[in-house]
């Protein structure tokens, strides 16, 4: 049985009297790769924001690893394992791939930044990945 890592009940969101996002529950379960798709003003954006703390839901319930959360900060978020790339993919065109997924979180050597063992990271996530979605090099 799949453990949920996320759980979104009955999410409620407006903006300017204009609901982005009406009653949502999503559950996401741990080890999982999710996509979300949908046209432009589904509520894509509102979703993730909500979920990593940049808005607070009007109403509804969140659950990260079995656990309620009342109040969520995008610190809090990161210090839940909760971390978000975004649509806008040339944000960051100068850095690395392992650059940009653990941007946020770039391990540091001394004070600077080890980009060695963050490329390591990255390399890991990506063979950990690659037999469950039967990813191609």
């Amino acid at each position: 049985m799949n453990q949920s890592a996320l759980r979104i009940r009955n999410v409620v969101k407006s903006f300017d009297g204009i609901k982005a996002l009406k009653g949502l529950s999503l559950n996401f379960n741990k080890g999982e790769i999710i996509g979300l798709v949908g046209s432009n003003g589904a509520g894509k954006s509102t979703l993730l924001n909500v979920v990593w703390g940049a808005y607070a839901p009007d109403s509804g319930e969140l659950h990260i690893n079995g656990q309620q959360v009342d109040k969520i900060t995008p610190t809090k978020a990161q210090e839940l394992g909760i971390s978000i790339i975004f649509q806008h993919r040339r944000l960051m065109p100068y850095m690395t791939v392992a650059e940009n997924i653990f941007i946020d979180n770039m391990p540091k050597l001394r004070g600077m930044v080890d980009y060695k063992k963050n490329a390591l990271r990255c390399q890991r996530a990506a063979e950990d990945a690659q037999p469950r979605y039967r990813l191609q090099q």
